[in-house]
């Protein structure tokens, strides 16, 4: 009876630990799989859009220095379309220690003649990490150190000491980074930044933005506040998508430093406008795509839209538009 009991004891002892040591074999693989020799930002995102980053070889201090040198300089993007009723403007200089001084600004242009600009002002440090195999594009890692606001006439700080992940590349006359192509600056270095307005980054006195500030933030705000105006102006909802909310919005989730990528170059949409404005129920119509973080961000970000209200005697408004990304 005993020996029984002892023999069966040493049996589960050690099929125990055959059993955790399988576990920790699995764990480590799982591990290795996810990490990829990724950077710190991507260590959390175990989902389909982690391929693109597998296999990343890190770069050498040395190729790290070299590839900031390459990077260095001052760098300019405008809206292709300047008849466009929303105007993107971007002045980023890039030091050949990483640092960065940006300015982004968007201007609405109103259907009925007024306009509304928002400005982004960042400091930030992007220190490449490696290749990108699938995108043949540089994997980086950023801090954004500290962002200003400034909307209309109100100036405010927005979040700092924030961790993401950019994409760059670059050539002798054009400069990527997180989807927007610059070009070099040809003009007077004394006059590439407004004056004054690269130093706001620094007045520690300035009060905190709302929470969720961003340049989305602001020109949605802008554009519910004139609702009415669309609306009496004739300006209805899919051109309302068209000239406003996709050319000012959807290019700021690429901005934002979200390192997730649509799976197609478009995606048809269906969803509802209650009579208050409000969308309800979007969702993608035609083949099945495979669950993509982009499309969350998407689709988190067409929930917020607001649109003129109409009769609350009205059915919801159902409305299909094609994005393009």
């Amino acid at each position: 009876m005993h020996s029984f009991r002892t023999k069966s004891s040493a049996s589960t002892s050690f099929l125990k630990s055959i059993i955790l040591t399988v576990v920790f074999i699995i764990a480590i693989l799982i591990f290795s799989i996810i990490r990829s020799d990724l950077p710190s930002q991507l260590y959390s995102m175990v989902s389909d859009d982690t391929k693109n980053y597998q296999n990343i070889t890190e770069y050498s201090e040395e190729e790290k220095s070299a590839l900031k040198n390459k990077f260095a300089g001052f760098w300019v993007y405008r809206t292709k379309d300047t008849l466009a009723p929303v105007q993107k403007w971007d002045h980023l200089e890039i030091l050949d220690n990483g640092i960065i001084w940006q300015i982004r600004s968007i201007t609405v242009i109103f259907p009925w003649g007024d306009s509304s600009t928002t400005y982004s002002i960042r400091t930030a440090f992007i220190d490449p990490f490696g290749k990108i195999p699938k995108m043949q594009r540089i994997a980086c890692n950023a801090r954004v150190i500290r962002q200003v606001f400034i909307h209309n006439n109100d100036t405010c700080y927005g979040a700092s000491q924030v961790d993401e992940l950019w994409e760059a590349d670059y050539s002798e006359d054009l400069f990527f980074l997180n989807q927007r192509e610059y070009i070099p600056y040809k003009g007077e270095v004394s006059t590439f930044f407004p004056e004054g307005m690269i130093d706001l980054v620094d007045l520690i006195e300035l009060e905190g933005c709302n929470s969720g500030a961003s340049l989305s933030y602001y020109i949605k705000r802008e554009i519910q506040k004139n609702s009415e105006k669309f609306k009496s102006g004739g300006i209805y909802y899919e051109q309302l998508i068209k000239d406003y909310y996709a050319p000012a919005l959807i290019d700021e989730i690429f901005q934002s430093g979200s390192t997730f990528k649509p799976s197609m170059d478009s995606l048809l949409v269906r969803f509802a406008i209650s009579p208050r404005g409000a969308i309800s129920n979007p969702k993608t119509v035609g083949k099945i795509i495979s669950h993509n973080k982009f499309e969350d961000l998407f689709f988190d970000e067409l929930r917020t839209w607001v649109f003129p209200q109409y009769d609350d005697n009205e059915t919801n408004k159902q409305i299909e538009y094609l994005f393009y990304f």
